[in-house]
C-alpha cells in the first residue's frame, strides 16, 4: 500500500514537472528526433554542411539546458522539502536531534532545546551528545547510540542535563539513516517524562512511607476489599 502511494506521488511530481516545462522538452525531443534522422543521411546530400552544424549545435545546446532546468527543478524541490521538514522540527515539542557515528551533534531544533533544557545552538552543535547524559546512564546510553546505529533502531528512558544543571528524564527513540552524501546517521527524537516519573516516584515513596506506619503500628490494623469485605493485609 505504501510502495503504490509513492508510486503516484512520484507520478504526479514527474507530470508537474513536465506540464511546468513542455515547451522546452518538446523542442528537446524535436531538435533530437531531427537529429537522429540527419545522422541516418551520413551523406547529408539534401542539407549545406553549416545547417547540419548547427542542426548539431542546437541538439547539444537543448540538452545542456534541459538538464540544467531539471538539476534546478530537483535542487528546488530538496530545497523545499528541507525547509518543510525544518519547519516541523523547529515547531516540535520534543527535542530532535541528529547525530553522526561520534555522537556529536549536527543538527536540532533550537526552540525545544531552549524550552526545555535552556541551550543555545553554540552550546549544542557540535558537541557531543554524551555531554549532556547523566553519567549514571552514559554506559546505557551509549550501548543505546552503538544499538541505534547498528540495527537501525532503540530505544530506552534516560537522564539529561539542562543549562540550569538539574537533569530531567526523557523518553527516547533512536533511528539511523544514510544522508544525501551517503554517510550514515542518527536521529535522535526525545520526548519530556519528567513529571511521569516524578509522580511515579512520590507514589513509591506514599508506599513505602505507608507500609512502615502500617507494620510499626501498635494496634491491630487490616485492609479489606470494599466489595466483598475481603482481608487483604493486616498486622499481628
Amino acid at each position: 500500500m505504501v510502495e503504490k502511494k509513492n508510486f503516484f506521488s512520484g507520478f504526479r511530481k514527474l507530470r508537474k514537472f513536465f506540464t511546468r516545462y513542455k515547451i522546452l522538452i518538446t523542442g528537446l525531443i524535436f531538435v533530437i528526433i531531427f537529429a537522429i534522422v540527419d545522422l541516418i543521411f551520413l551523406d547529408h546530400s539534401y542539407i549545406s554542411h553549416e545547417i547540419h552544424q548547427i542542426i548539431i549545435r542546437i541538439a547539444i545546446f537543448s540538452i545542456i539546458i534541459t538538464l540544467v532546468v531539471v538539476l534546478q527543478y530537483v535542487s528546488t524541490q530538496r530545497i523545499k522539502s528541507e525547509e518543510k521538514y525544518r519547519l516541523i522540527t523547529e515547531n516540535a515539542n520534543d527535542l530532535i536531534s541528529v547525530i553522526n557515528e561520534k555522537f556529536e551533534i549536527e543538527f536540532y531544533n533550537e526552540i525545544a532545546y531552549q524550552k526545555l533544557l535552556g541551550y543555545s545552538s553554540s552550546e549544542t552543535i557540535g558537541k557531543s551528545l554524551l555531554d549532556f547524559i547523566n553519567p549514571q546512564d552514559l554506559d546505557r546510553v551509549v550501548n543505546l547510540l552503538k544499538l541505534c546505529f547498528k540495527i537501525g533502531k532503540a530505544e530506552d528512558e534516560i537522564r539529561v542535563k539542562g543549562k540550569s544543571g538539574e537533569y530531567y528524564w526523557f523518553e527516547v527513540n533512536g533511528k539511523s539513516f544514510i544522508d544525501t552524501d551517503a554517510k550514515k546517521k542518527g536521529i535522535i527524537v526525545a520526548r519530556n517524562i519528567d513529571e511521569k516519573k516524578k509522580a511515579e516516584q512520590n507514589l513509591r515513596d506514599s508506599e513505602e512511607k505507608f507500609a512502615k506506619v502500617f507494620h510499626a503500628s501498635p494496634n491491630i490494623l487490616a485492609i479489606t476489599r470494599m466489595q466483598d469485605g475481603i482481608c487483604l493485609l493486616y498486622t499481628s
